[in-house]
């Protein structure tokens, strides 16, 4: 009997072990299901940066080229600028020389004038006089000659004044030509300038844009970072609260059976005679809660922890175990029990506790999951719509959820589940 006994307490700890070794908890999938998402983002984040940076660098480039383009076209107007403050003052000093011309041709003209003046007034007598009074031939020559050299020098003087005018004259149109030619240019060029400097203004403004996503992406990027950490530090801390709970749980569990084990021969005789007493009677071996009214229906009458979560309606559906699933028609465990009930009928907490979870999960739609304490948790799935938020406290009783059919369901039932530090456990002897 103390061999049995050390078996029995060695199998009890190393099935509960077997169990809770590879537990990771539905709350830690979800956590994980959060962080699997976060990480994609990051993922998506971190290209988005990548492209935006790319972005900021072929706008940096622009930018550059730019301002190298606005910077040689500024050297081209300074440098037309200089141009056209030469001509201008080219064309000063050939103004003051046309002056100085003006004044020389005038000068000469008026000489001129005085002496054909004189020459009116006088008559032909002072040249008669000029070559009566020579005195022989010869010096009637030179004063002939004399006389006709003065004409051919006052002649000779003016036609190179006219034309030095002239030249300078043509001088001066073709400088002033020059500087409208200058001054086109520059105005073309500032045109330019400005074209260059409103280009450059909307390809900074799009630089500024993408350095604003740059930081954007950065800073999502941060709290993604952040918000992965602490949801891994929340898997972490949930996965040692369920090894912890296990383990106390295996602890208990094997005392309590050594306890069983120590008082099993005290009950054996008693046993016997209780066998002895009803041998025309169906020992059924277990307290199961389920009540076969039919060869096809079942109903809970248990008197477990947990009341009835559709107080009304007790009529199982489907039990706790392995079946062939209604919807992928696959052999699969079904890892609670079903309560046939018309929608919107309610649905209420089977004890005191806080909801851990509320919201659509997948193919259990709209679920409700609260938490007893000592790693005890029930779940509510199939709702049409629901009564309570995570972080709130219910009582046993209260209304959760209103009975429905959502997620993968074949109608209006209320999916009722006991879980056991996260692994799912037959709830019927828990009603």
């Amino acid at each position: 009997m103390n061999m049995q006994k050390r078996f029995s307490i060695v199998m009890v700890i190393v099935l509960i072990l077997s169990l809770t070794a590879g537990t990771v908890t539905s709350f830690a999938e979800t956590n994980q299901q959060k962080l699997n998402r976060i990480n994609q983002e990051i993922s998506a984040a971190k290209n988005q940066l990548s492209a935006a940076q790319a972005e900021v660098s072929s706008l940096t480039a622009q930018v550059n080229a730019l301002d190298s383009q606005i910077s040689a076209t500024s050297a081209q107007i300074a440098q037309t600028q200089a141009q056209i403050s030469e001509t201008r003052s080219n064309i000063q000093v050939k103004v003051q020389e046309l002056d100085t011309k003006s004044a020389e041709i005038v000068q000469q003209n008026n000489d001129l004038n005085d002496r054909l003046a004189a020459m009116y007034k006088n008559g032909e007598a002072g040249y008669l006089e000029v070559l009566l009074g020579s005195t022989s031939f010869s010096e009637l020559l030179t004063n002939i000659d004399m006389i006709t050299r003065i004409y051919e020098q006052d002649e000779e003087f003016m036609h190179q004044l006219q034309t030095q005018y002239d030249e300078l004259a043509d001088m001066k149109r073709e400088l002033e030509a020059l500087e409208a030619q200058l001054k086109a240019q520059e105005a073309q060029l500032q045109s330019q300038k400005a074209a260059l400097q409103a280009n450059r203004s909307q390809v900074a403004g799009l630089r500024a844009q993408a350095q604003q996503n740059v930081a954007a992406q950065n800073a999502l990027i941060d709290d993604l970072n952040s918000s992965a950490a602490s949801i891994t530090a929340l898997i972490r801390a949930e996965e040692a609260a369920a090894k912890k709970a296990a383990q106390e749980k295996a602890a208990k569990e094997a005392a309590a059976a050594e306890q069983k084990a120590t008082n099993s021969a005290a009950k054996a005789s008693s046993t016997a005679k209780a066998a002895s007493s009803s041998s025309g009677t169906k020992s059924s071996g277990s307290s199961s809660p389920y009540v076969a009214a039919s060869t096809t229906t079942t109903y809970i009458s248990g008197n477990g922890t947990f009341c009835l979560p559709a107080p009304q309606y007790t009529r199982l559906s489907s039990p706790f175990g392995y079946r062939i699933h209604p919807i992928s028609h696959v052999r699969k465990l079904h890892t609670g029990i079903d309560f046939g009930a018309p929608a919107n009928s309610p649905a209420v907490a089977g004890a005191d506790g806080v909801v851990i979870y509320a919201g659509w999960y997948n193919g259990y739609g709209n679920t409700v999951v609260i938490s007893h304490g000592n790693g005890i948790s029930t779940l509510y799935a199939h709702n049409n719509s629901l009564c309570v938020t995570k972080g709130q406290s219910v009582k046993r009783g209260q209304q959760i959820a209103y009975i429905g059919s959502t997620g993968n369901s074949t109608g209006p039932h209320c999916h009722f589940e006991v879980r056991i530090n996260g692994t799912p456990v037959n709830p019927a002897p828990y009603l």
